[in-house]
């Protein structure tokens, strides 16, 4: 294996595969990449343009160019990271697991008592597997690992593991299979940590946050506050508009989740309690007892009842899936409610709106910055390192820069404010001018299909700059 350096993200496509990215690979050696970190390469639905919604995870994708070309790509010169989707699969009629009726019920989460299966977030078509049963495990994970044991891949990017119903357990069986080297796709919040898992690390989020953030002009939060609040009239804080938005999803898009939570336990305020929680989720393992002292501190701050509290506490057996389930759907909740709603109603910085992010927290300190890379560099020294992403909406520097000169922005902005008058006394309206929304123009297709992504690992004792 060649040693971990620097990867290099490539997004295939049925147009873009392992072919075309073979002819890439002494281009991406000069430029210093160790490794290849591929998207989803197993067999996914006909014409995918993303690979993520996966229908038999047993075959190389045919569409991608098929097994030899995959074994070609692997041996031509680079070391290969694939992205793998344990958490779901296209809950489809191209998948034989989801054709089969029998099949659907062992390999799926459904629900027996109303038909219904666990979503990945609000996506139908995208159903939940039960990774927590062994023989699903090792039925959907056998190709994978048969590649790790030739040689052919030298570790995975695990996709959304907080959807799992015990994330440590299947980092576990991994690490038992002989997957040496594991990145966890994990969104850490501000003031979280990642958990003691066997794994290098995750993909890069907080550390692409942390970048953003001692980039930013600190002492430019009144002047920015003060001009959002007069452009917006909003003076809500960022927390607030997030509690609600949380609120708001639970109630309006996960309803067919909150009515199978409900079939375990009549639970007060669920809706709240799912909105509540601070971080994507817990990590209690009811089948093993074990309670973190972190997951205490969360539940016991979050607004849940106390029955539920006692619950999640391990204090009342019995309650197993409701455990499961619940910490399932925390995430989902956080993730519609604050990236993809409350991310969109505050925008006074928009490059701190980025996944992983808090748009409430306007920039770090240079101490805190080297603290948090230190911490990093001491728990897992191979964490993945990134300033983009394929998950990156919006575009930082531009952001960043605005945060350095407030003034001059302020002065362009207010002269192109929605309802100002002109010096001829006519009403203008603002177009493109203001920074915020320049910089969020930019969606997250756009960056889906880059070639461009650079991850280099943090050496103890140093950092190196990522590309």
């Amino acid at each position: 294996m060649p040693d971990l350096r620097s990867v290099y993200r490539l997004q295939l496509t049925p147009e873009f595969g392992f072919a075309q990215a073979r002819a890439l690979v002494p281009y991406l050696r000069e430029l210093g990449s160790s490794h290849l970190y591929l998207s989803p390469s197993l067999q996914a639905r006909e014409g995918s343009q993303h690979g993520y919604d996966v229908v038999d995870p047993r075959n190389i994708s045919q569409e991608l160019g098929g097994e030899d070309e995959f074994r070609q790509l692997a041996t031509s010169g680079l070391g290969v990271i694939l992205d793998i989707v344990p958490n779901h699969m296209a809950a489809v009629a191209e998948n034989p697991f989801w054709r089969d009726e029998r099949l659907r019920q062992m390999y799926f989460d459904v629900d027996l008592r109303s038909g219904f299966h666990r979503r990945f977030f609000d996506i139908g078509e995208l159903g939940g597997v039960k990774q927590e049963d062994w023989e699903v495990f090792w039925s959907t994970h056998a190709k994978m690992i048969e590649l790790v044991r030739e040689g052919l891949i030298d570790g995975v990017r695990v996709e959304h593991p907080d959807g799992l119903a015990d994330p440590a357990d299947y980092f576990e069986r991994l690490a038992e299979a002989g997957v040496a080297h594991v990145w966890a796709e994990k969104i850490v919040e501000p003031g979280e940590e990642l958990r003691e898992w066997p794994v290098e690390g995750t993909t890069g989020y907080e550390f692409l946050n942390d970048v953003m953030g001692v980039c930013v002009n600190v002492d430019a939060e009144p002047a920015f506050t003060a001009l959002y609040e007069q452009l917006t009239g909003d003076t809500r804080r960022f927390e607030d508009i997030a509690s609600l938005a949380k609120l708001e999803v639970a109630i309006n898009i996960f309803e067919p989740e909150l009515r199978r939570l409900y079939q375990e336990l009549e639970i007060e305020n669920l809706p709240g309690a799912l909105a509540s929680f601070h971080v994507y989720r817990t990590y209690v393992r009811p089948t093993t007892g074990e309670l973190a002292d972190a997951d205490r501190e969360e539940i016991g701050r979050a607004n849940v009842s106390e029955q539920l509290r006692h619950i999640l506490f391990l204090d009342e057996p019995g309650n197993d899936d409701l455990i499961v389930r619940f910490q399932q759907t925390t995430g989902p909740v956080m993730a519609k409610g604050v990236e993809d709603t409350a991310f969109y109603r505050y925008f006074r910085l928009s490059a701190l709106n980025e996944v992983g992010g808090s748009p409430g927290r306007f920039g770090i300190g240079v101490e805190e910055f080297h603290t948090a890379n230190l911490r990093r560099s001491e728990r897992f020294p191979l964490h993945l390192l990134t300033t983009y992403t394929h998950d990156t909406k919006r575009s930082p520097t531009f952001a960043h820069v605005s945060s350095r000169s407030p003034g001059s922005r302020m002065s362009g902005q207010s002269a192109c404010a929605p309802g100002t008058r002109s010096s001829a006394g006519s009403t203008t309206y603002a177009r493109s001018c203001s920074s915020t929304r320049r910089s969020s123009g930019r969606c997250r297709s756009s960056r889906s299909d880059s070639t461009s992504i650079s991850r280099k690992r943090c050496a103890r004792g140093r950092s190196r700059r990522t590309g």
